[in-house]
């Protein structure tokens, strides 16, 4: 079980609140115990998380009741024992989790169940596969 989920919703909190949104350059404690650093944009982010994906707001778009944010990546930052032989993240070392807004819980990701352009090959001929974008 990942145990970065534990302090993680508590320390995004003090990070962007407590900080006032950016982190000091010496990078102090935050309450819960993790180290507050910066980032290139206004953000800060928590030091010893294993993977953080810096981004940045590109558009907004209110949904009645609520509101889309669609963002672009523009730092990614990883612990080196996370990436696999292959060069790519290892997934299973990794430990990715889930957050549901509604109950408000941590999911952990289960074991792989295909791959990707693969899995649904026995179903037949893909739609679409002559090349045309024509709707049926």
């Amino acid at each position: 079980m990942p145990q970065v989920p534990i302090p993680a919703g508590y320390c995004s909190i003090s990070a962007s609140v407590g900080s006032g949104n950016s982190a000091p350059e010496n990078g102090p404690e935050m309450s819960c115990g993790k180290n507050c650093l910066p980032m290139s944009t206004a953000a800060s982010y928590v030091g010893e998380f294993p993977l953080v994906l810096e981004c940045s707001v590109t558009a907004v778009h209110e949904l009645g009741l609520h509101t889309q944010f669609i963002g672009e990546i523009r730092d990614a930052k990883i612990d080196e024992e996370l990436i696999g032989d292959d060069g790519h993240v290892d997934v299973d070392r990794l430990g990715p989790v889930l957050f549901a807004m509604n109950p408000g819980s941590y999911y952990g990701i289960g074991e792989l169940i295909g791959k990707a352009y693969s899995i649904g090959k026995d179903l037949g001929e893909a739609p679409f596969s002559d090349g045309s974008a024509d709707a049926h």
